[in-house]
This record gives structure tokens, C-alpha cells and sequence, in this order.
């Protein structure tokens, strides 16, 4: 195969998730989050605390034809903070709890347990002050895959499945040619009283003659978000874990039998 993934072991580039709140944290217990929060990002070496503030989301009146003026020096600020590691003078990953939503992120992915247990003891921490276990609204869990041709390029149907999937269309006539491919969907059968939003997202680069010893990129961004119809999420962490579960299976079936040995999915792996 004249692909490499983008690291040694797996193809990861980046993955993100983020909890969003069935109602905003008032501001003292915001307060008190921050500082279990704080020694519990510093036990996973999230060093660097940010302070910040954020926009609130803002309600437009949905009337059609009518024009909207926003004021945007009349937008609400939140407060946000953040917790990041840095690798090499650059941040390398980070943890940021606002107002109505938390978020981690990381580029130096190396499995999801150690993903998730970083997770379950930042998302524990706040629990412990707030009930986030009762007030998640929806989770999103997103990764970024990426692929790496030999010096020159090469046809990018060695990475894709070899049969494709049939929420995808992917260009057959030429194998080293530049492509973008995206699909989403709603699943309203997922979990009772919840949805599942599935996008994904490939794009294929291409590479000039006159450059010769170029490598083409091929990348895959997967997303899967549970939302809450009606309430809240039950065991937001157990849906995060089934998130991933469900987007490990997606991938597979994106990527071909050659792909998926070098990167550690086996063909029947959970």
C-alpha cells in the first residue's frame, strides 16, 4: 500500500468532544467548578489555565422576508476557561468549561481509553458541584482521520472501502485525482426520546506533475451527535463511550482491508 496513516500506529489527526448543558450554569457555582476542576486538570498535566469570555448564542426571529439588525456591540459575553498541555511550545490539547457547554480536544491522540479517562475525571469534577449528569443536552464526538501517499502520489481506492458504502459516492474514473465527498443524516431510532446526527466528511488532495515529489493527503472527518428531544441525556459519559464505539465501526466501513490492518481494525472489531 502506498499510503501511510498520519501516525506510527493510527490514523487520528485530531478528535474533539463536547457536552452542551440544558441550561446555563449560574454564576456561582460556575465559581465553585473551577477549582476541583482546576486540580483535576492539573493531575492529567493540563497546565496552562486561559481565561476568556464567548458570545452567547443569539435568538433571531424566523419571520420570512423580514430583514434582522443585530447590534453586535449588544451581544452577552460569557466566561469561559480553559485548561491546555502544550507540546513543543504549541498547545497540544485542551479542556475549556463555559456557560453552556465544556469541550476537550486533542492532536496528540493516543487511545481513547487514555481519552476517555482524562474525560471521565474533568466530567467528574464538575459533577461533583453541578449536575451535569442530569443537565446534558447533547454530545458530539468527532475525529479527524488522515492519510499520507508515497513521494509523487498515489490512487486513493487502496484507502477507500472496496465496496463503498451506499450513503457515498466516490469518484471512480481517476484515482489521483482531487475529490471532496460529504453526507449527513438525522436517526430518530437511536435511543428513545433522542437523535443521532451522523456527518461525514472526505477529501482527497492532488498532487502537480511539475512538483513530482509531493504526497497527496486524504483525510476523513467522522462526527456523531446524540441530542436530547425532550429532557436530558441519561449516562452522558456511557453515551460518549457509545459514540465512540459507533464511530470506530462508520470508519470501517469507509476505508479498505489494507487501510484498516495498518491502522488496528481488525474486519469483525467492535
Amino acid at each position: 500500500m502506498d499510503w501511510e496513516p498520519a501516525h506510527a500506529d493510527h490514523s487520528i489527526d485530531n478528535v474533539s468532544v463536547l457536552f452542551t448543558f440544558t441550561e446555563p450554569v449560574d454564576a456561582d457555582s460556575f465559581d465553585e467548578i473551577v477549582i476541583p476542576l482546576r486540580k483535576a486538570a492539573t493531575a492529567h498535566r493540563f497546565n496552562n489555565r486561559v481565561e476568556g469570555q464567548e458570545a452567547s448564542e443569539i435568538s433571531l426571529p424566523a419571520t420570512p422576508g423580514q430583514p434582522v439588525m443585530i447590534n453586535i456591540g449588544a451581544v452577552p459575553m460569557t466566561r469561559r476557561v480553559a485548561f491546555q498541555q502544550a507540546a513543543d511550545n504549541v498547545v497540544s490539547s485542551e479542556f475549556s468549561m463555559g456557560v453552556a457547554s465544556f469541550t476537550m480536544w486533542t492532536t496528540r491522540y493516543r487511545r481513547w481509553a487514555n481519552f476517555f479517562s482524562e474525560l471521565s475525571d474533568l466530567y467528574t469534577a464538575i459533577d461533583g458541584v453541578w449536575p451535569l449528569s442530569k443537565r446534558v443536552k447533547s454530545i458530539r464526538l468527532q475525529y479527524v482521520d488522515r492519510f499520507l501517499s508515497a513521494p509523487g502520489g498515489a490512487s486513493h481506492l487502496e484507502v477507500l472501502a472496496e465496496q463503498n458504502p451506499t450513503f457515498l459516492t466516490i469518484p471512480q474514473a481517476d484515482p489521483t485525482a482531487a475529490f471532496h465527498v460529504h453526507t449527513g443524516w438525522f436517526n430518530y431510532d437511536a435511543r428513545p426520546g433522542c437523535r443521532l446526527l451522523t456527518n461525514v466528511n472526505i477529501d482527497a488532495g492532488d498532487v502537480r506533475a511539475q512538483l513530482g515529489r509531493e504526497r497527496r493527503n486524504m483525510s476523513f472527518l467522522t462526527l456523531m451527535q446524540f441530542e436530547s428531544l425532550d429532557a436530558s441525556l441519561e449516562d452522558p459519559l456511557a453515551q460518549a463511550d457509545q459514540l465512540h464505539q459507533r464511530l470506530k465501526l462508520l470508519f470501517r466501513q469507509l476505508i479498505s482491508r489494507p487501510a484498516a490492518a495498518r491502522v488496528g481494525l481488525s474486519e469483525h472489531q467492535p
